[in-house]
């Protein structure tokens, strides 16, 4: 099962079988760009939340009939849950009824070998377009939810000596962002139009200097509100730590959960923090993955400043979407090796 997870299928495969050795695994968002902040006010310690409740699920038993079910993506009215088959997506309307499968996967014509979902849209002559990045052959396109197979190129990145890409964003004018999950889990910002390519830094101190003793496995979970083309939030699956950016790469906010950061250093085997987060235009969702042997995950809600606004207690979990209008949070639960467990909590406005 993959996270034990997170986004993307991929990470969430390479979680369950190297828990013990993902470091800095990474979540990009779009989100809402911050105002500049000097470096004594980037930092933000968080120790407490105004609101800590615990949340009642409520089985979805419509989604029974699809393959297992990994991860969730809320795509404008629809839900586009990854899964294991023949397909590697099924798309649900907002009630969660199956409407069609998408991206059947293979190697032949018009097929996916394995593609990411990067939750980045686009209206293209009245034709609503979502982004996929294809890892088997490294090409980013952008396609009808409804029809997988006519697929339209954006960019091949198979010369750019970029490895283990795991997120693209398109930034319009030939430049794209994105992040890898090997060689540090870079951020960075590549330019078409000249082949350069730009690395961004992690907060200081979040990369441990025994990097031989801690494989740095990157995987990234992203979504986009077309209002909201401004800025990244990054959450770290190693630390406890969320990193929003700016269109640049550049550092603009650093939330820290907790007084102190774990270090590798000292301890060679990393604790699980956040395994999923997924974003509105109002607020930030950040899954977290709470004590290794509790029967519970935690829901850490932000502004886009960076200030708590909640703490909800769920099932353990490794996926998660939110649909703010309906005040819902989907869940995919970490409860079964053989099915789907996927529920729904009821939000307060």
């Amino acid at each position: 099962m993959p996270p034990k997870y997170i986004q993307t299928d991929m990470k969430n495969q390479y979680f369950k079988k190297n828990r013990t050795h993902l470091l800095c695994i990474l979540q990009l968002l779009t989100i809402i760009i911050l105002s500049s902040c000097g470096s004594s006010e980037k930092k933000l310690v968080v120790t407490s939340f105004p609101i800590d409740e615990t949340l009642k699920p409520a089985r979805i038993a419509s989604l029974d009939s699809l393959p297992f079910i990994y991860s969730v993506a809320k795509i404008d009215d629809k839900y586009v849950f990854t899964c294991k088959g023949d397909y590697c997506f099924y798309v649900t309307d907002s009630q969660f009824n199956p409407l069609y499968p998408m991206a059947a996967r293979g190697n032949g014509h018009e097929e996916w070998i394995a593609p990411l979902l990067m939750r980045q849209t686009v209206n293209e002559n009245s034709v609503g377009l979502t982004y996929l990045w294809e890892r088997g052959t490294s090409d980013l396109y952008k396609t009808e939810l409804a029809n997988s197979r006519k697929r339209i190129h954006c960019c091949d990145f198979r010369d750019t000596g970029l490895k283990g890409v795991s997120y693209l964003f398109d930034l319009k004018d030939g430049k794209y962002a994105g992040a890898t999950y090997e060689e540090d889990c870079q951020f960075f910002v590549y330019n078409r139009k000249d082949k350069q390519i730009e690395y961004k830094a992690h907060p200081e101190g979040l990369v441990p200097e025994a990097k031989e003793l801690h494989p740095s496995v990157l995987q990234t979970r992203s979504m986009m509100d077309n209002d909201m083309q401004r800025g990244f939030a990054c959450s770290y699956f190693a630390y406890p730590v969320i990193v929003l950016r700016d269109m640049s790469g550049d550092i603009r906010r650093f939330i820290q959960i907790g007084e102190e950061l774990p270090d590798y250093n000292a301890n060679k085997e990393a604790k699980d923090f956040f395994v999923d987060v997924c974003v509105t235009s109002n607020r930030i969702y950040a899954l977290y993955e709470g004590e290794e042997n509790s029967n519970e995950s935690l829901v850490m809600v932000f502004d886009w400043d960076g200030n708590p606004i909640a703490k909800y207690h769920i099932g353990r979990s490794y996926a998660i979407a939110v649909d703010e209008d309906e005040h819902l949070m989907i869940a995919v639960l970490d409860s079964s090796s053989e099915g789907n467990e996927v529920v729904k909590y009821n939000l307060k406005d």
